[in-house]
């Protein structure tokens, strides 16, 4: 935001950074936040650029940073935690998007106690 010169780009750090302790919520707010005041400040490019920038980030986050970290801090695959959550959220919608790792955490420990 500071590089396409989006008036106030701090605060709405901030701001999207306080609200991610909802998924999702911080980040669409920033962007929808960023996108409005580009496009009152700076233009339409300059608005479309913000969205751009924010699904870039978001599509590199959700696809690349979290499941390598995922999987890296409960020893899963990458793919693993991918279809976990490609799973759950099929089946239990955006509910079971948020409940993928965990569920998956609790059943490969079962798993594991099971066999022994």
């Amino acid at each position: 935001l500071l590089l396409l010169d989006v008036p106030s780009p701090l605060a709405l750090g901030v701001v999207g950074g306080v609200l991610e302790v909802v998924p999702f919520v911080g980040g669409l707010t920033t962007a929808l936040l960023a996108t409005l005041l580009a496009l009152s400040a700076k233009g339409s490019l300059t608005a479309l650029l913000v969205l751009a920038g924010y699904g870039a980030i978001a599509l590199v986050e959700g696809k690349v940073l979290i499941p390598l970290i995922y999987g890296r801090t409960l020893g899963f695959h990458p793919a693993l935690v991918l279809l976990a959550i490609f799973a759950f959220g099929k089946l239990f919608g955006f509910l079971g998007i948020f409940l993928a790792v965990p569920m998956t955490i609790l059943a490969a420990g079962l798993l594991r106690h099971w066999r022994g």
